[in-house]
């Protein structure tokens, strides 16, 4: 009988959802910046959940451990040691940007190997070898606007349905500078042209300017959402004004056209008059499709704003989460936004800072959504959030099941007891329509870890073990503060055309300061295996080898290689060479003499596709 109640009063928790209204107008943008009517929404308060505080009690003691020691570390949520580990099949440190703090770290890459790599102020181009092409500010990027403002939280996406690249950065931090600048690529390559528009980041035309955006695409439009503040108050406290969503003609920014046609609406989801307007960070996220692209219809998520603290230092935790859609584009004449309200079966909060090494510590600023995925009708989120069961920074992983009938939300917190976790991304890594499989990324650090980038994989209701991506090898340390600026956001994306590989872009510490390295991961072990008939068997020897190891391997055509060892259970060892190699037979010899005695697997990846993948064993 026991358990019949509890079922029950879960099945209350999780269905419990209302339905909001709200209506549209439309304006244009030219590549000059012209003012927009905008549509306003109104909401009934009384379908807000604010729950009491939970007690916090658990104090977080510093560990006299080895920085980067994860024995210790226990997850908080149930983890499957048969749910396979990602390999990685190699990474990078993406170009470094020392202007700003912290890495918003964004990244795509084309079917054809082209990589746009985003930093809070710069931009930076890879090749299909992932050599770097060029590096420059934002600034400079989209100098032909003429548009004088600093350049800050850039998003960059790939549109696998037209083969082009969208990014999207925000300038000004006034009501009379705010700018919201939007980029087409002209083709795969973003060495070639851009086309650049501006609309203004205060339509309103009153005290607040635009903060923070994300982005989606569709098959006809691209969406933009962003949150207003009034004019900056404080470094810690700003005025919440509200989300808007900009709703754009893609097709007319990729041909470059002079004019943009497009549809800006100010939707706030849980932002009422007798709720405090004086809140920290909250928007509204877009929902990007796992791998093809759905449309006209768009989905959004959102939670409930932060108040500012108490007297005690404590934010109310919130059990709310917003589902918007907009049905149609915005040409069509039927074209409504609806909201709907979802009460989720636990609480969710902000946890404020985290330990890192040396009595330092990282800022995980606000409970915001930071990734969303459409996926066999249903929709999975993740945000930041505090575990109060243990009062660490841990992620929320929502789902939305049926986003259009039921509106069922489902959730999980991932955390652990001695690690915090904040900023995560995914990317859906499953085979087919049945194959609810995602890998999520996010920072890590701890008292006794510097900070770093790990994952996890989802598979279909169960969650792997934690897989390190990039080690920390410092604290963050960049300013007076003893909580430093962690990051506002990470990026995971699929590469469309090669869907067993994904990348991933997130921070790590080294030498005091914030870097953002790129991992290229797959759960597929057959890419770790010869994918390139040759007319002879490729070969490492000796057999064991010592010192020195030699490989024999043959390629089609010249290119750039890429020389990686990693362990057996698939743990990056190091990049031990990059060398251009001649067609045909080639024969390179690298040092060993550092390793271990035991067995490494060696990963070669050519420029021109080439792969190849082989054990070996070290005994000195």
């Amino acid at each position: 009988m026991k358990v019949v109640i509890i079922l029950l009063f879960s099945i209350i928790a999780i269905a419990a959802h209302g339905q909001l209204q709200t209506s549209s107008t439309k304006g244009y943008s030219q590549k000059l910046t012209k003012q927009s009517r905008y549509s306003k929404t109104d909401y009934n308060p009384i379908l807000i959940h604010r729950p009491l505080n939970p007690q916090n009690e658990t104090i977080l003691l510093e560990q006299q451990k080895p920085a980067n020691d994860f024995s210790q570390a226990k997850s908080h949520f149930k983890t499957s040691e048969e749910i396979e580990l990602p390999l990685i099949q190699y990474g990078f440190e993406d170009a470094y940007d020392n202007n700003w703090i912290p890495n918003d770290n964004s990244m795509a890459i084309s079917n054809d190997g082209f990589m746009v790599t985003m930093r809070n102020s710069m931009i930076s181009f890879y090749d299909p070898s992932h050599q770097l092409i060029q590096t420059q500010t934002l600034n400079a990027f989209t100098d032909s606007l003429g548009l004088p403002q600093t350049k800050f939280d850039p998003r960059v996406m790939y549109d696998q349905n037209e083969d082009r690249f969208v990014t999207v950065m925000l300038g000004g931090y006034y009501h009379n500078t705010s700018q919201v600048v939007i980029g087409f690529s002209s083709t795969s390559n973003p060495q070639d042209e851009w086309y650049f528009y501006n609309v203004p980041g205060n339509f309103l035309n009153d005290s607040s300017w635009s903060d923070f955006p994300s982005i989606a695409l569709s098959n006809e439009e691209l969406f933009i959402t962003i949150t207003n503040f009034d004019d900056y108050l404080t470094s810690s406290y700003w005025k919440f004004t509200g989300c808007r969503i900009i709703q754009m003609n893609k097709m007319q920014g990729y041909n470059g056209d002079s004019i943009v046609d497009f549809n800006y609406h100010l939707v706030n989801p849980g932002f009422g008059v007798p709720i405090p307007s004086d809140v920290y960070y909250y928007n509204v996220i877009p929902v990007k499709s796992a791998d093809t692209l759905i449309g006209p219809d768009m989905y959004f998520v959102s939670t409930l704003d932060c108040p500012a603290p108490d007297t005690a230092g404590q934010f109310d935790p919130n059990d709310t989460v917003f589902l918007v859609k907009f049905n149609g584009n915005q040409y069509d004449a039927g074209f409504n936004i609806e909201s709907h309200y979802l009460q989720s079966p636990f609480n969710y909060g902000i946890s404020g800072s985290t330990p890192q090494p040396q009595n330092q510590a990282l800022k995980t600023n606000y409970n915001t959504v930071k990734d969303a995925i459409f996926f066999n009708n249903k929709i999975h989120f993740l945000l930041n959030s505090i575990d109060y069961s243990n009062d660490q920074a841990g992620v929320y992983h929502g789902i939305i099941e049926d986003p259009d009938g039921t509106r069922l939300l489902s959730a999980i917190m991932l955390s652990y007891d001695s690690i915090g976790i904040a900023y995560p991304a995914m990317a859906w890594a499953g085979t087919s329509v049945a194959d609810e499989k995602f890998i999520i990324g996010f920072n890590y650090t701890s008292s006794v870890l510097y900070p770093g980038n790990a994952c996890i994989v989802y598979d279909n209701g169960s969650y792997s073990n934690m897989k390190v991506l990039k080690e920390g090898q410092s604290v963050m340390n960049l300013t007076s503060s003893n909580a430093e600026r962690w990051g506002d956001y990470t990026c995971m994306q699929r590469k469309h055309n090669e869907p067993e590989f994904i990348f991933y872009a997130g921070s790590f510490g080294m030498s005091n300061d914030t870097r953002t390295w790129i991992s290229k991961i797959t759960l597929d072990t057959a890419y770790l295996s010869i994918n390139e008939f040759t007319d002879f068997e490729a070969k490492i020897y000796p057999v064991p080898a010592s010192e020195r190891v030699q490989v024999l391997f043959e390629t089609a055509d010249p290119q750039q290689c890429v020389f990686t060892i990693y362990s057996i259970d698939g743990a990056l060892v190091g990049e031990v060479l990059t060398q251009r190699v001649k067609a045909g037979k080639n024969e390179i010899s690298f040092d060993i003499s550092t390793l271990k005695n035991r067995v490494y697997i060696l990963v070669i990846s050519g420029s021109k596709g080439y792969t190849f993948s082989k054990k070996f064993l070290v005994s000195h």
